[in-house]
């Protein structure tokens, strides 16, 4: 079981098995969301990154960029985190175990349930989620960013404005380029992870002591 935190300071135990019925839960709640992450796919890269990140991210604070909250939530917000709360900390814990080096499950489905159909336009949203997780620890992602370029280009040229507009000014046209760089999402983020665990400790990285995300159970 897993304890949270509700509004009222009481501790609320959430199941951490991620049910199909969660996966309708958040899905219906993000879409009609009008602050903070609105889209499944992006909440699934955003999540990732969470668990990649080598620094230690409060879970108050990713959570409140989830929410989009810079004040107070009214008591409509409060309601509807209320629902999404559990299953999204659940989604939360499968991409980290997933994430694991034994578990070998990680997957990313651009044309899940709510997704565009399109899997370039797809892999822009989960590329833009993963990269808004980023600047909760952007210190160790530029230095990773500057010391290994070529592990974070495929996410950056989907995630950022900038690598859209690289994309779209090269010679062979923005389909072309895309469509080259698309089946390479998956696998940088396992090499990423792989980078981290090897990382030697470092006062520039200040890379956490970890053999990795927890197991599966």
């Amino acid at each position: 079981m897993m304890d949270t935190p509700s509004e009222r300071g009481r501790v609320i135990q959430f199941p951490t098995v991620f049910s199909p019925n969660d996966a309708e839960i958040l899905t219906e709640g993000f879409a009609v969301r009008r602050t903070g992450i609105r889209f499944m796919p992006m909440l699934h890269g955003f999540l990732t990154a969470i668990a990649l990140s080598p620094g230690e991210i409060p879970r108050e604070a990713w959570l409140r960029a989830v929410w989009g909250h810079r004040l107070d939530p009214g008591p409509r917000d409060l309601r509807q985190i209320s629902r999404l709360q559990g299953p999204l900390l659940r989604f939360h814990d499968t991409i980290e175990r997933s994430l694991h080096p034994a578990a070998r499950t990680f997957r990313i489905d651009p044309l899940e349930p709510g997704a565009s159909r399109d899997p370039t336009f797809a892999a822009q949203v989960w590329c833009t989620g993963f990269y808004k997780a980023t600047l909760l620890d952007a210190a160790h992602w530029r230095w990773l960013e500057k010391t290994s370029p070529e592990l974070v280009r495929p996410i950056w040229l989907f995630g950022r404005h900038a690598g859209m507009k690289a994309m779209v000014h090269t010679t062979r046209g923005y389909d072309v380029t895309s469509k080259r760089w698309l089946p390479r999402i998956q696998p940088a983020v396992r090499s990423i992870r792989d980078f981290w665990l090897s990382a030697p400790d470092t006062t520039a990285t200040r890379r956490r002591r970890v053999s990795g995300p927890r197991a599966p159970r």
